[in-house]
């Protein structure tokens, strides 16, 4: 072992020295200097904000003594060390979910020797709360085979939505996506729709929307113009050629008019004449019906009289 000395005499040279130790010169005691530290003083900082998924908490530096000091921080979830969760505050993730949190506080000065402590640990980190703009709308018009669509509008932060359609408060079978097309059956039902929001980490939440106006029914729409084929004479049958409608019938019903007059019985598609309808116009009116549509007429006709 030795010693490197400096000395430096009033008036003389400065020079340096060292002394082994068993020379004759080996000091026979050292002054210690304690050594000066970093020190914790008033209450334990604590974690503040709210311990739910997708807030953000904070945790205070503290006091310390002396004033001046840097302080570091490490969040640990569980005990164990949050990889880069540095700062001040930490954004909770759903990794966190259940988890206890604590924070290590280290206080360094230079000249100093640091020192550290650990904040007491958090209650367990709740699910994150999803926060929707209103209530789901229904939007489109409430008539039979026309479509409607659910708009949830924004979620924060953004989830998924599952869907579930309703006519009178009653689920419809099998109407489980973002848009409804409305069948025959629902005519005169007011349709709502129940939204569903999930995320990871977050309290999943359900909403529904209003009730529409009771589903009107359809209305047919004629396509290709009416007519009667055939020869209008004596002893030849005419016959009514089927009306185009914008959508295809269930039924046809036909009313045959001979000037005017109803013939009784026939409401078929054709109509034989007969000796009583020589010099007389012949009319038929096509009925249509579909279940949840208004119903159809048409008149289809002859101008030529019977010969």
């Amino acid at each position: 072992d030795m010693i490197r000395v400096s000395e430096d005499i009033f008036d003389g040279d400065f020079r340096w020295r060292t002394i082994s130790r068993g020379e004759a010169a080996w000091p026979t005691g050292f002054i210690h200097l304690a050594d000066a530290r970093v020190s914790r003083i008033g209450a334990l900082p604590r974690i503040a904000g709210k311990l739910r998924v997708g807030e953000r908490v904070r945790v205070g530096a503290g006091s310390w003594s002396p004033s001046g000091v840097s302080v570091g921080y490490q969040w640990l979830a569980d005990g164990r060390t949050v990889r880069g969760a540095t700062q001040s505050s930490l954004e909770l993730t759903p990794r966190f979910l259940g988890k206890r949190l604590t924070v290590k506080l280290s206080a360094r000065r230079l000249g100093y020797v640091p020192a550290s402590t650990t904040t007491a640990a958090s209650d367990r980190v709740r699910r994150g709360r999803i926060r929707v703009d209103g209530a789901p709308r229904v939007r489109g018009r409430a008539v039979v085979a026309e479509r409607l669509t659910a708009d949830l509008g924004r979620t924060t932060p953004q989830a998924r939505a599952s869907y579930r359609w309703l006519a009178d408060g009653t689920k419809i079978r099998g109407a489980r996506t973002g848009s409804l097309r409305l069948a025959p059956e629902l005519a005169r039902a007011r349709i709502s729709v129940r939204v569903t929001v999930k995320r990871r980490g977050y309290a999943s939440r359900t909403l529904r929307s209003g009730r529409t106006e009771p589903v009107k029914r359809a209305t047919f729409h004629q396509v290709a113009p009416p007519r009667v084929s055939g020869t209008v004479q004596v002893g030849e049958t005419v016959h009514a050629v089927p009306t185009q409608w914008s959508v295809k019938p269930s039924r046809r019903v036909y009313v045959w008019l001979v000037d005017k007059e109803v013939v009784e019985g026939n409401y078929t598609a054709r109509l034989p004449l007969v000796a009583a309808y020589e010099g007389k116009e012949v009319h038929v009116v096509e009925g249509a019906t579909r279940r949840g549509y208004e119903h159809g007429v048409c008149l289809l006709y002859t101008s030529d009289a019977a010969d």
